[in-house]
């Protein structure tokens, strides 16, 4: 008769053993290496900067502060946050905060693609600091905004920075720099922009007769070869 093989309850329990503390070394693999534990970014509007703090301990993450906007929140407490309320977000995330207070709050346009002249007008002119990053590119239009930083929508004190990726065109790109004797100064740096090329430095002079705000000359002058991304430097009439 041939014997049956018996697996002894000892080395049964090895067997377990070894899986539960493989499993265990898995499981802390995941969570020190991908950050697999994720939470929801809890609603802090209306709450003092301490509640917040002690909300956001039981859902681990924290938070900090960017900056006062007007609201109907008290003054000194939360008046809105990014990410936006019950938004998913990795563990030990930190929640920008915006504490209600004397600056107003709004969301950043979308001028990805606008000639960064355009661009950066229009969020000069909602508040914003602009910072220009130029990126050499020959597939993307010369003065073409490329992405920015925060990206459209982000809740923001109009007080923040707005930084732009700007392309420079390509280097081997030539250009004619175009006739602005004449022009008002305005149409001119349009000219210029519209041309891939940069509005440079502005100066005035008398003019010996010529129309205010015209332009008497321009460096490089009128006709010129000139690689894309060049600046046209710009005399004016006062």
């Amino acid at each position: 008769m041939k014997r049956k093989s018996k697996i002894s309850k000892g080395t049964i329990a090895q067997i377990v053993l070894i899986l539960a503390v493989l499993y265990f070394i898995h499981k802390i693999f995941l969570i020190f290496f991908f950050n697999l534990f994720y939470s929801v970014s809890p609603p802090l509007e209306g709450l003092t900067p301490h509640q917040a703090q002690n909300l956001l301990s039981k859902y681990h993450v924290s938070y900090t502060v960017v900056g006062n906007v007007n609201s109907s929140y008290p003054d000194g407490t939360i008046a809105a946050q990014d990410p936006d309320p019950f938004t998913l977000v990795k563990q030990g995330r930190i929640i920008q905060v915006f504490i209600s207070g004397n600056q107003s709050i709004q969301s950043i346009p979308n001028i990805v693609g606008e000639n960064y002249q355009v661009a950066q007008q229009t969020l000069n002119s909602g508040g914003y600091t602009v910072s220009i990053i130029y990126f050499d590119s020959p597939t993307i239009a010369n003065n073409q905004v490329i992405a920015m930083d925060p990206p459209s929508g982000s809740v923001s004190s109009m007080s923040n920075v707005v930084t732009l990726l700007v392309s420079s065109g390509s280097t081997t790109q030539t250009v004619t720099v175009p006739n602005l004797i004449g022009m008002d100064i305005t149409d001119a740096k349009s000219a210029i922009t519209s041309a891939n090329l940069l509005v440079g430095t502005t100066s005035t002079t008398d003019g010996n007769g010529a129309v205010s705000n015209s332009v008497v000359s321009s460096s490089p002058s009128a006709n010129a070869s000139v690689s894309a991304g060049t600046s046209i430097n710009l005399t004016i009439a006062q």
